[in-house]
């Protein structure tokens, strides 16, 4: 039989249809955007005075024990302070405006069809927005954040009904690069 072929082809249109405007071309179009103001710079700026530097390795203990997973010392100990975190947004198809999730990895969600049953791992950051861009929806971007601003841990129901654990305040004068810095 040739449904092999006919299958991969289908795959690969569906795929192409499913990203539609919300991939590579559409963050290259909005960058005039916020969030392309957190894309990782060529040279990271040093860490600006008082502001910790957070991994995803950081977020909780390793290896899981009986009592399942239990936070970070090191996330723990930087609750409500400065933190600097590089990732990647998670690709939404509805996330909630003026919130993005930043992951280890490049992932992406299907709520549309899936609902909250995806797979995103435990250790993601909920990112928040400031002011000026909090009702504004996030447009997808594929490079690497470079992301500042206040660390808040423990348990929150976000505006998508998803339950955080993880969340990033972004300071409303903060930004990853400053006036002149090249973003790749």
């Amino acid at each position: 039989m040739r449904t092999a072929p006919v299958v991969a082809l289908l795959l690969a249109a569906s795929l192409a249809c499913a990203q539609g405007t919300s991939g590579i071309e559409a963050a290259d179009a909005e960058d005039s955007s916020f969030v392309a103001s957190l894309r990782m710079p060529r040279e990271p700026r040093p860490l600006p005075p008082g502001t910790q530097e957070l991994r995803f390795s950081d977020l909780y203990r390793l290896p899981v024990g009986r009592f399942g997973l239990e936070p970070g010392e090191k996330l723990l100990g930087l609750n409500e302070k400065k933190v600097r975190i590089i990732g990647y947004m998670v690709h939404q198809e509805g996330g909630a405006p003026g919130v993005l999730i930043l992951a280890a990895r490049r992932l992406a969600t299907a709520e549309i069809s899936d609902g909250m049953a995806d797979d995103l791992p435990p250790a993601v950051v909920f990112v928040h927005l400031p002011a000026p861009h909090a009702d504004a929806s996030v447009p997808y971007t594929p490079a690497p954040l470079l992301i500042e601003g206040r660390l808040s841990v423990g348990p929150r129901e976000e505006a998508d009904g998803r339950i955080s654990h993880v969340r990033i305040f972004i300071d409303p004068f903060s930004t990853a690069t400053k006036p002149g810095e090249q973003t790749p």
